[in-house]
């Protein structure tokens, strides 16, 4: 048992590094051919000084695989923090009362109150547990977010048991054994290592691609355009320009992996929970975001399906509801 957990462990720890290699690999490919498309010096630059250089030196290839290697173990090192600080800057109220009122909506049962687990919740880590158990993994560690979505996450297993992040709209909308089908779905991730490689996807994502559009957008949009701030032209234009420029195979490659990652967690899953209760919480999830307005949702809806399939390829990291309960059945 103990060798097969660590034939596991090391293969998860083999795939996440080989990700963030794959990555690289991605961004500067596509350098190359947006210098060549796009005739910029700047990316011909880049390009020629990235993987073309590296090529013909053996020594910093080595160099390359191991800052890859240090990069891996950073972020598990970081994610679970990392997390936790977000969550607990969320529920600050000076900081949740500008972050809630501009962006997203947020419950008031946890009004002031930072992230961890009520003790009118203990029930949650109780039942975590018993999951844990069945699949063969270290109980977890539970935290609330106190946003109204329903949705749910989980933090590699590193050094520390796994933390899982359950939202107030998950816990005051789904019932006991459709939340145990979540956490079950989530500590799905941890048996087969996704969380090791999930978090490297998570975490470069977010620094490499989301945070220079974000950037473009506060900088356009707040600093240029602020009286038409709310069309988010800069967020558009950021997002044009850094998935023409570097960010597109990248986007396709991993959040199709991460898609994957779903499937298979979702049949996992099901083999260690009740499957009437999984689907009636994927079906709760479906509800809830048809009743919710959502933009991207919008723009396709007046393109052609073979445009629409594309960009929910491109920019959705989880497969649609549907499309899981159909692998289900």
């Amino acid at each position: 048992m103990n060798n097969n957990r660590l034939s596991i462990r090391t293969y998860g720890l083999i795939k996440a590094w080989f990700l963030v290699i794959l990555l690289m690999t991605l961004v500067f490919t596509q350098f190359s051919i947006s210098s060549v498309l796009l005739q910029l010096d700047l990316f011909e630059r880049m390009s020629a000084t990235g993987l073309g250089q590296l090529s013909s030196y053996w020594p910093a290839i080595g160099l390359v695989t191991f800052v890859c290697f240090c990069v891996c173990c950073l972020v598990w090192l970081l994610y679970r923090p990392f997390n936790l600080l977000w969550l607990k800057l969320k529920n600050l109220p000076l900081f949740s009362r500008v972050l809630y009122s501009r962006f997203m909506p947020r419950s008031p049962a946890l009004q002031g109150r930072l992230a961890g687990l009520p003790d009118d919740h203990l029930w949650i880590k109780r039942l975590a547990s018993r999951v844990a158990r069945k699949l063969g993994v270290a109980s977890p560690t539970i935290a609330i977010d106190s946003s109204v979505e329903i949705n749910a996450k989980v933090s590699p297993d590193f050094f520390h048991p796994s933390l899982i992040i359950l939202t107030q709209g998950l816990l005051d909308k789904l019932t006991p054994d459709e939340i145990e089908a979540v956490i079950a779905h989530e500590l799905a991730h941890v048996k087969m290592q996704d969380t090791l490689s999930m978090s490297i996807i998570h975490l470069l994502m977010l620094f490499i691609i989301w945070l220079p559009v974000y950037v473009f957008h506060i900088v356009i949009d707040y600093g240029f355009l602020f009286k038409w701030r709310d069309k988010r032209i800069g967020f558009l234009l950021g997002l044009t320009l850094v998935v023409a420029a570097y960010a597109l195979l990248p986007l396709l490659v991993f959040n199709a992996i991460n898609r994957r990652h779903e499937f298979r967690a979702d049949k996992l899953a099901v083999r260690f929970s009740n499957i009437q209760s999984f689907f009636s919480a994927l079906k709760t999830v479906q509800t809830s975001q048809s009743q919710q307005v959502n933009p991207l949702e919008q723009v396709l809806s007046v393109l052609p399906e073979i445009f629409q399939r594309f960009i929910k390829r491109l920019f959705l990291s989880h497969p649609s509801v549907s499309s899981r309960l159909e692998a289900l059945h």
